[in-house]
């Protein structure tokens, strides 16, 4: 699996392996926790290209968070951009962002990387949805793990 670009301080090179429920995480160093925060539902905005509303995933990260296991499903088929973020309630910043083809049926599962620093220690996070495809809005059901480190 390409996760793209890598620079040296990313989380590369982690395998979710659907066998084993395995995750390889030779270069994440030592993580902490793997806490899942359950279910969210996302809703995208109303036009096409136009982001949904902020949904809160956790109140506060016991640690800075390393990577993400995402596990999402829609009745739509759409393209959607997600977008991370921390930050206060109505006041969210853009930690991070990834790309979601929903097929309509199957739940699909993705290993997002994110730099360090990116969502540290003891901050809010949230999750927002924007429909590429068309205009509608549309929801996605998004089960999300926090791979935290130990810091």
């Amino acid at each position: 699996m390409v996760i793209g670009n890598v620079t040296s301080t990313q989380l590369a090179n982690a395998v979710w392996s659907f066998q084993g429920r395995t995750l390889n995480t030779d270069l994440l160093g030592t993580l902490k926790t793997e806490d899942t925060a359950g279910n969210v539902t996302t809703t995208t905005g109303a036009g096409a290209g136009t982001p949904g509303a902020w949904v809160q995933i956790v109140a506060s990260t016991a640690h800075s968070v390393r990577g993400l296991i995402v596990s999402q499903q829609s009745a739509s088929v759409m393209q959607v951009r997600f977008e991370l973020g921390t930050g206060g309630a109505g006041s969210e910043a853009v930690a991070c962002g990834f790309l979601w083809f929903a097929n309509g049926t199957d739940p699909q599962l993705q290993y997002i990387p994110l730099d360090v620093g990116d969502v540290i220690k003891s901050v809010r996070v949230a999750i927002r949805a924007t429909n590429l495809t068309n205009a509608n809005a549309n929801t996605v059901n998004n089960l999300v793990t926090l791979l935290e480190a130990n810091d």
